[in-house]
């Protein structure tokens, strides 16, 4: 009833817009929408049935348990009798709505009041110890039949009168599904009056049904049709503010935080009061402070979040994540009249339910390559694509992404960018390059990142070790933390290492630092040593744009950055090679200089934040204008 009191007035607005617009796509768009409210009443119903069976059957097993199997026979036949008439009535219900918003009003109270009064009518028949077995088969016939005709009727007259695209959906096949699966429970029914075994049945039937409506291939075309149909209730506020729902996997400050952080302040200083993000994090750290500091607004609450370590325990929480938290999430969109969700990484999962819970649009975010592995990353991956949209960080992780075997509807690669005024190779700071030991006449090559066996630490320490006997001025220093245990077990080897190979005094562990633009500034070269795919490498860009000489493993995103004579490229988890690159940018410092001025340069124009701004609004309005219009083919 009360989803009723919302589906009916819309129900009608859209329907008169059918009738008078004049213009094909908004006439067109109207439609869809009103094929999407249909299935949204139906799926509500036929959801809200199957735990309504499941309770009815759990009473029905405590009362036999009760009464010692009195009841029995009786309540075989109530449930044979009232269940699939109320399971073929969640399909009738919302053609009748749709007749309701159509303006026939008599069609619909005589169609409700019958099927509300027959139902329990139905039940009091059965419970009626006068019903002998084979006579109460053929009541079953007849009440079936009395309801699924009329539905059936229904069904027709909405496709006939509608011209929607839902006719794809043949009614007929649906209601073959229907009744196969009435007549599995008909027949567990026939068979005994174990309350238990008809309750299997029913779960059976449900199941059955929900699959076959799965696998018609109507169905699916149906259904990939609704991922690409405009969602009702997120109208653009008159103010004409652009509000977003951010929701990000961590609060530290490594290469998705940062980027999160240079797009929503960037956008921020670009549109200042005619935007507005709210961005939900799982925990305090210091990208909360960054956001805030430009005016950002930041929420911290319990995220579905994904992690390496899926203990039992974690499974529970992330399910409590999952359900409470996207229904708060939900509610403070509907709240802030916020138009669509952005989920910055694959890690989050939330997006997904609160898009749908607050009818606003998704934009899913892929900053990874490796996680479409294994069940749970084909879950996520399935997930992902169903996203109205999806923006991956580069052409690489789009390519790795559909290789799994997954193909999003629509989607767009959206690079990240950097300031460049933020970086300046001429504010080399001596007092932190003494603080790691070295001086001005040392050559220092830096690895910065989360320490973490595939961003190459150890590689980048076996080639340190080959450098430093060739070039002796050569010094190396390492900048990041390690998060978890693994990660923390793996730095403690890589400290051995150093110490097994003699290098304490040339290579320093420097740690978290928050003032990258410091330590890029400090340096005489950078390396990015990872042996497997980076998915962007936001690093490099802050290196290019310090004017440092780059070296960076040949896998995913250094390749869409460096170009000849920008930078240097190195077989990923190649250590020798990578040793013979840095060997000749420290024997040949001007070369050096003269690369990483090209870096810049390249920065400047190519790789530049104004660049992903420009994009990244783009993006926004498209997404966000699904909501109320047809919109055209993602890039």
């Amino acid at each position: 009833v009360a989803g009723n009191r919302v589906l009916v007035p819309r129900l009608a607005q859209v329907h008169e817009q059918t009738r008078r617009d004049d213009d094909a796509g908004a006439r067109d768009a109207a439609q869809r929408e009103l094929t999407r409210l249909y299935l949204t009443s139906f799926q509500a119903l036929l959801f809200f049935a199957l735990p309504v069976f499941a309770l009815a059957i759990a009473g029905a097993g405590v009362l036999s348990l009760l009464t010692r199997g009195v009841f029995d026979t009786h309540l075989v036949h109530v449930f044979v009798l009232v269940l699939p008439a109320w399971f073929v009535f969640c399909i009738a219900d919302p053609v009748i709505n749709l007749k309701m918003g159509a303006g026939r009003m008599g069609l619909v109270l005589t169609a409700h009041g019958a099927m509300l009064v027959l139902l329990p009518l139905l039940a009091l028949a059965a419970f009626a110890e006068t019903l002998p077995a084979m006579r109460g088969m053929a009541i079953i016939a007849a009440a079936s039949g009395a309801i699924v005709l009329p539905c059936g009727w229904l069904l027709w007259r909405h496709h006939r009168d509608e011209r929607l695209p839902l006719a794809a959906l043949s009614p007929g096949r649906v209601l073959l599904a229907i009744l196969l699966a009435g007549g599995s429970a008909i027949f567990v029914a026939s068979r005994t009056h174990s309350v238990l075994a008809l309750g299997l049945g029913w779960a059976g039937a449900a199941a059955c049904t929900l699959v076959a409506m799965r696998l018609l291939p109507a169905w699916s075309r149906l259904r990939a049709m609704l991922r690409r149909a405009p969602l009702p209730g997120n109208a653009p506020p008159a103010d004409g503010v652009l509000r977003v729902l951010v929701l990000h996997s961590s609060a530290a400050q490594y290469g998705s935080d940062n980027a999160l952080a240079e797009l929503l302040c960037g956008l921020k200083r670009r549109l200042g009061a005619r935007f507005e993000a709210i961005v939900v994090l799982p925990e305090d750290g210091p990208l909360v402070a960054r956001l805030r500091a430009d005016g950002i607004e930041t929420v911290q609450q319990p995220l579905a979040v994904l992690h390496r370590s899926l203990s039992p325990l974690f499974w529970l929480r992330f399910a409590w994540s999952l359900w409470r938290g996207s229904r708060r999430l939900a509610a403070l969109a509907r709240e802030r009249r916020v138009q669509l969700v952005h989920s910055n990484t694959s890690h989050v999962l939330n997006g997904a339910a609160v898009s749908r819970l607050a009818g606003i649009p998704h934009l899913w975010h892929v900053r990874e390559m490796n996680l479409w592995r294994g069940r749970i990353g084909r879950i996520v991956a399935a997930r992902v694509a169903r996203a109205q949209e999806v923006a991956f960080v580069s052409n690489a992780t789009r390519e790795v992404f559909c290789a799994a075997g997954h193909t999003p509807a629509r989607a767009c690669v959206l690079y990240d960018g950097v300031r460049t005024d933020r970086f300046d190779h001429g504010l080399r700071d001596a007092a932190l390059r003494a603080g790691w030991g070295f001086g001005d006449a040392h050559f220092v090559i830096g690895l910065v990142g989360r320490i973490v066996f595939w961003k190459g630490q150890r590689e980048f320490i076996e080639a340190a070790h080959a450098v430093h006997r060739a070039c002796p001025q050569a010094r190396f220093v390492i900048v990041g933390s390690a998060l978890t245990p693994a990660d923390r077990a793996y730095e403690a080897g890589c400290r051995a290492r150093v110490d097994a190979l003699g290098l304490a005094g040339a290579l320093h562990f420097a740690g978290q630092s928050s003032e990258v633009a410091r330590v890029m500034a400090s340096l005489d070269a950078l390396v990015l040593a990872t042996t497997q795919g980076e998915p962007w490498g936001l690093v490099v860009l802050e290196g290019m744009a310090s004017s440092l000489p780059v070296v960076a493993t040949a896998a995913g995103g250094p390749l869409e950055m460096l170009r000849e004579g920008e930078g240097l490229l190195v077989p990923p988890g190649d250590a020798s090679a990578l040793a013979g690159a840095l060997i000749g940018l420290v024997g040949q410092p001007d070369a050096a200089r003269e690369m990483g001025r090209r870096a810049r340069d390249a920065v400047t124009h190519r790789l530049s934040i104004e660049r992903t701004l420009d994009d990244a609004e783009a993006l926004y309005r498209r997404v966000a204008a699904r909501g109320t219009a047809t919109d055209s083919a993602g890039r």
